[in-house]
């Protein structure tokens, strides 16, 4: 049995995301008060009224779901990801998956943004159904959605522990050769 290695969140980092979450729910909520509230006389309201309203109640809503789950990681506190004789464990997001066994693990592989750049470690796993019934139904969700965009169910995000997504791939894939047991 090896020691785990644990990889600490980027705290500095999450912090200054969540100050940008922040940010533009504020920017949301002066649209949409800036506007004021819709006339009763639904004729009296204009479409650019209407519209600066959505964008201002559309900005509060997803970037207040972003600071609630940047806000739930620094809570929580604990390692970003650790990596054990076992698996790995990753706590690198909001709705992180937690525990991936090493023998649910088929590949790992770097996942691009588009524009090329590497965003995220994949992990393709052996049976993603059966590794999805364990999860909240919020990470089915977003596990599916990753899916069905292409990418692996497991997305590790390298940057909340302070490195890029290719030396993580790269640290994940030697461990995992020097760790997990020989294929049967």
């Amino acid at each position: 049995m090896s020691a785990p290695l644990v990889l600490p969140l980027r705290r500095g980092r999450l912090l200054a995301l969540l100050a940008l979450a922040l940010l533009f729910v504020a920017a949301g909520a002066c649209f949409a008060w800036r506007v004021g509230p819709p006339a009763l006389d639904f004729t009296r309201n204009t479409l650019r009224d209407e519209a600066l309203r959505a964008i201002g109640l559309g900005a509060v809503g997803f970037f207040g779901l972003c600071a609630a789950a940047i806000a739930r990681l620094l809570v929580r506190g604990g390692p970003g990801l650790v990596i054990d004789d076992e698996g790995l464990i990753d706590g690198t997001s909001g709705a992180a998956p937690g525990r991936v066994r090493w023998d649910e693990v088929a590949a790992v592989r770097v996942v691009r943004v588009p524009g090329g750049q590497p965003g995220l470690v994949g992990l393709e796993l052996v049976d993603v159904e059966r590794f999805l019934d364990r999860l909240s139904l919020l990470q089915r969700w977003l596990a599916r959605s990753y899916v069905a965009a292409g990418d692996p169910p497991v997305g590790l995000r390298a940057a909340s522990v302070g490195l890029e997504a290719d030396a993580l791939a790269a640290l994940i894939e030697a461990e995992r050769a020097r760790r997990a047991p020989p294929a049967a």
